[in-house]
C-alpha cells in the first residue's frame, strides 16, 4: 500500500530558556496538549503558509495550519525494555521498537474516521522523534474525572450522569464501525479502544487515534476460494479448514492496552484472544 507519510531525516530546533521546545523545522510549538511517560504532544503552527496541504489533507480543511505533534525521546525509548517468552525463548522488545510499529502501522491509514499522521521527522543525529499528526479540536469524546470517578463530557453533549444522548451515541458508533472496518480489512487491531483514544472533529464525527498498541498481521492467509467451496465427499472437509483458518486469523498471544477496557476474550483465561473480537467487544460495551 502507498505510504501518503512524509519522512524528513533532518530537524532544526529552537529552544526557550527552560529547555522548551519552541521550533522545529516550520513549525511553531504553541501550547502543550498531553504529555506521557515518554511522549509529549504538542499544538504547533507550520509557519509557511504558502506550503501545499499534506497528501491526504483537503485543500482549505486546514486553513490555520495547525498540528499535533508528538514528540519523543529516542534513547529513553531504547531504555524502557520489556521481556516475551516465544516458545522455550525469552525475546527482549524496547518502547522504541513499539513506536517504529506504531509509525509503521500508521503509514498505511487513510480512513474520515482514524487520526491521520502526516510526517514524520526523525534526525540520527538528534534524540527526539517528531511525529506530525492531524489536530482533532474538540479532543476526546469524554474525559475521566478522578474526583467523580467517572468520565464527563464538557460541551453540553451529554446527559447528567455523563452519558451520550442516543442520537450522539448512534452517531459515534456507526463512525467508529467505520474506522475499525477499515483496520480489521487491513489486518491490524487497535486494541486499545477507550474514550481517550475516540477524539470528536469541529463537523461532528469521531477519529479513532493511539495506534502505540496496535498489531499488525501482516502474514495473515485466507483459503482461497477453490479451497472453500470444493464439491462431493469432501466439501465437509474444506469448509472445516476454511473455518480453522479463520480461527486462526488475528489470534492474540497476549493483552495489550488498558486493563479497565480488556475485552472478555483477553480478561477471561483459556478464551481465544481474536483480534477483531477484542476490539468489538469494547466497542459494544462502551456504547
Amino acid at each position: 500500500m502507498h505510504s501518503h507519510v512524509l519522512s524528513t531525516t533532518h530537524a532544526s530546533e529552537e529552544f526557550d530558556d527552560d529547555g522548551g521546545i519552541v521550533h522545529v523545522n516550520d513549525f511553531t510549538v504553541l501550547q502543550t496538549l498531553g504529555s506521557g511517560s515518554f511522549a509529549t504532544v504538542k499544538l504547533a503552527r507550520k509557519d509557511n503558509k504558502k506550503a501545499e496541504p499534506y497528501e491526504g489533507e483537503e485543500k482549505g480543511q486546514n486553513k490555520e495550519k495547525l498540528y499535533a505533534v508528538k514528540i519523543l525521546n529516542k534513547s529513553i525509548l531504547k531504555r524502557m525494555r520489556t521481556m516475551t517468552r516465544e516458545g522455550r525463548k525469552m525475546t527482549v522488545h524496547t518502547a522504541y521498537e513499539k513506536v517504529d510499529e506504531e509509525i509503521c502501522v500508521m503509514k498505511q491509514l487513510r480512513h474520515p474516521n482514524l487520526v491521520m499522521l502526516y510526517e514524520v521527522i526523525d534526525d540520527d543525529s538528534d534524540d527526539k522523534l517528531f511525529m506530525v499528526l492531524e489536530y482533532v479540536k474538540k479532543g476526546e469524546i469524554m474525559s475521566f474525572d478522578e474526583s467523580l470517578i467517572q468520565y464527563t463530557r464538557n460541551d453540553g453533549l451529554a446527559q447528567v450522569s455523563g452519558h451520550f444522548d442516543e442520537e450522539h451515541a448512534s452517531h459515534f458508533f456507526v463512525d467508529l464501525l467505520h474506522g475499525l472496518a477499515y483496520l480489521h480489512m487491513h489486518h491490524i487491531c487497535h486494541r486499545d479502544l477507550k474514550p481517550e483514544n475516540i477524539l470528536l472533529h469541529n463537523d461532528g464525527h469521531v477519529k479513532i487515534s493511539d495506534f502505540g498498541v496496535s498489531h499488525f498481521f501482516s502474514d495473515e492467509r485466507l483459503v482461497p476460494l477453490d479451497e472453500r467451496h470444493s464439491g462431493g465427499a469432501n466439501g465437509h472437509d474444506s469448509i472445516d479448514k476454511h473455518l480453522q483458518s479463520m480461527d486462526a486469523q488475528g489470534k492474540l498471544t497476549k493483552t495489550e492496552g488498558t486493563w479497565c477496557f480488556w475485552s472478555p476474550g483477553e480478561a477471561l483465561r483459556g478464551a481465544k484472544r481474536r483480534a477483531g473480537n477484542a476490539d468489538a467487544a469494547i466497542l459494544a460495551a462502551q456504547f
